[in-house]
């Protein structure tokens, strides 16, 4: 529901009221934040768990828990150790996988049927990837040696 919405007052602006209109920056902000959401694995994780919530577990020497690991520490590790914590490099490089890389097919970014298959479609990829790289071999109280995954595994 959330990402069909904010999209869905994005488009149709102009048939809206003032209200609508003024609520502009409103929607995209929250388009934006639920589109990160939807991309994060633990965010379409299970609900036993809450998301990876009460797996409780270490991120090397820290406590911690599967779902913060996957929001934070995963992100801070793959920054310090592929790109020496240089967020320049690293925004070149997001820049570069945009453009001409591995994300650049532009055409699959508008490859939706309606405002739901989309999102739906993200949140299928996300919970294969929970399955294969967040909950795999993870059990609580667990101390997670601070592998990412691999390079090639989509951010």
């Amino acid at each position: 529901g959330a990402v069909a919405n904010f999209t869905s007052q994005l488009m149709h602006y102009k048939q809206g009221s003032a209200d609508r209109k003024y609520n502009l920056t409103e929607a995209l902000l929250f388009l934006s934040h639920f589109m990160g959401d939807i991309h994060q694995p633990m965010h379409v994780g299970f609900t036993s768990d809450m998301g990876g919530n009460s797996v409780n577990l270490r991120w090397f020497k820290h406590k911690s828990n599967l779902h913060h690991v996957w929001d934070r520490e995963i992100i801070l590790t793959v920054l310090a150790e592929r790109y020496g914590k240089d967020m320049a490099a690293f925004r070149k490089d997001l820049q570069h996988n945009i453009t001409k890389g591995s994300w650049s097919d532009e055409s699959s970014w508008k490859d939706c049927a309606d405002l739901m298959s989309c999102p739906t479609k993200y949140a299928t990829e996300s919970i294969g990837l929970a399955c294969k790289w967040g909950y795999d071999g993870v059990h609580d109280g667990d101390t997670l040696s601070g592998k990412p995954p691999p390079a090639g595994l989509p951010a």
